[in-house]
């Protein structure tokens, strides 16, 4: 067992402010969803009516000397409103309307290259219209997944090209700008739609991840104080209770024989209730912490864990505490550490583990490992779902900080090493503070605790 500290001060830093996007604390996941998908609806209606004034502007072109629109052109660009303005309704209006939006969105963007053909057939062989095809696709991008807007891509490009063989009016105005080329830009331009679009997908996935993840911790949040007090009168009864009634018992026996060797014993059992008292309470909520600071309360934390469980634990602590100005890391280093003995306690099999916290450079690195039996992959995503919450909450407050969390699990057992900046160091906030967002990755490999 092994504790070294020192007298330096730890630099602070200020918690970030400003405020809050808005959120739909109030809604359901699906309800959430909806009003998306009506957001994307709305924009894309807008940007067809965007698209309809352009398809005027270039079929006008085409016949500068007339007064009147032709009529088949005219037909067609109003035919292609009245649908882009029904949408913009039924995305106002009707939400419901909008839970399989995929299919609705690409019904839109095919009636969208059907119009585009429409009017080239009809034109004198405008290469503008024909390269408004290529717009198509840009819609698709935010709207659909991958291969939804590469079905779109593929169609807009093979009708360009059947555009071309049976049009002889464009394709003979074509020859002139260098098809070749026009064609090779127009698929560069399908190949950037698809990055865009599988660069969407996988944030909206990630997204619809993190929602998912904050509804069950709120879920759980709403039983966390009920748990808490269920698992403090467990530790009491089972711990400080039952010795209290033993030196009980033992001193009734003393009072009728008056045997000095038995109230010797219950006055070491008095000692011993009230070191456990003091290493539950340490536990729960460590007082001692900024006066003495967390390489003795880690210390602390080791020696109870392994004294309860009956395990083997080693300790090595080597930050510098400052009681002066403590460091906001430490509170953020004990509750996890706390956190992940109590998961090799419950759930490692484990018959030894170890802890240690070393200053690298400013970065506090905390290495909890134990010889259990390891985690399979996919158990951490069940666990969270069916109500445990610690280390989904721990990863919180760690991103919070700015900090990472790093596991990785065999049969030999189990490591997980978190990283916490300095509080001072650029784009890190307080580990106290615990701000509601953070920006660093954290890493969470299959082997994640599943408590």
């Amino acid at each position: 067992m092994k504790h070294a500290t020192g007298d330096a001060a730890a630099p602070h830093g200020t918690p970030p402010a400003g405020g809050l996007p808005r959120t739909y604390s109030g809604a359901g996941l699906d309800d959430v969803q909806t009003s998306h998908r009506a957001d994307i609806a709305r924009i894309a209606a807008w940007l067809r009516l965007g698209f309809i004034v352009v398809l005027a502007v270039a079929s006008a072109l085409e016949h500068p000397g007339r007064c009147l629109f032709p009529f088949a052109q005219a037909a067609v660009l109003a035919g292609y409103g009245l649908l882009v303005l029904a949408a913009m309704t039924l995305g106002r209006r009707h939400l419901p309307v909008l839970r399989p939006y995929p299919r609705l969105a690409a019904g839109l963007l095919w009636a969208d290259v059907a119009v585009v053909a429409l009017l080239q057939l009809v034109s004198d062989g405008s290469p503008a219209l024909a390269l408004a095809l290529f717009l198509v696709p840009m819609f698709a991008a935010f709207q659909l997944p991958v291969r939804h807007t590469a079905a779109i891509a593929g169609v807009c490009l093979t009708a360009y090209v059947l555009l071309l063989a049976v049009d002889s009016r464009l394709r003979v105005r074509t020859v002139d700008e260098n098809a070749v080329a026009v064609l090779a830009f127009l698929v560069l331009t399908c190949v950037a739609c698809l990055a865009v679009a599988r660069q969407y997908q996988e944030r909206s996935d990630r997204i619809h991840q993190l929602t998912c993840e904050r509804t069950q911790l709120l879920a759980e949040v709403m039983c966390a104080e009920e748990r808490e007090r269920a698992t403090l009168a467990e530790l009491l009864h089972d711990g400080p209770l039952q010795s209290v009634l033993a030196v009980r018992l033992e001193l009734g026996t003393a009072q009728r024989l008056a045997g000095p060797d038995d109230v010797a014993i219950a006055r070491i059992r008095l000692l011993d209730i009230s070191r456990q008292l003091r290493d539950l309470t340490a536990e729960l909520h460590p007082l001692m912490l900024e006066v003495k600071g967390i390489g003795h309360i880690l210390n602390l934390l080791v020696n109870s864990t392994a004294e309860r469980a009956g395990l083997r634990g080693d300790c090595t602590v080597e930050v510098q505490h400052d009681t002066e100005n403590p460091d906001p890391r430490e509170s953020l280093v004990f509750t996890a550490a706390r956190e992940l003995l109590n998961n090799i306690v419950l759930h490692a099999a484990a018959t030894r583990f170890g802890v240690s916290l070393v200053d690298d450079g400013g970065v506090w690195r905390l290495e909890v490992v134990d010889d259990g039996r390891g985690i399979t992959p996919g158990e951490p995503h069940s666990k969270l779902l069916s109500g445990h919450i610690g280390l989904a909450s721990q990863r919180v407050r760690i991103e919070a900080a700015h900090g990472t969390m790093a596991i990785t699990s065999g049969p030999q057992g189990t490591c997980v090493t978190i990283t916490l900046p300095a509080p001072g160091a650029a784009g890190a906030t307080p580990a106290a503070a615990l701000p509601t967002e953070g920006t660093s990755r954290v890493e969470q490999p299959p082997g994640t605790g599943p408590e």
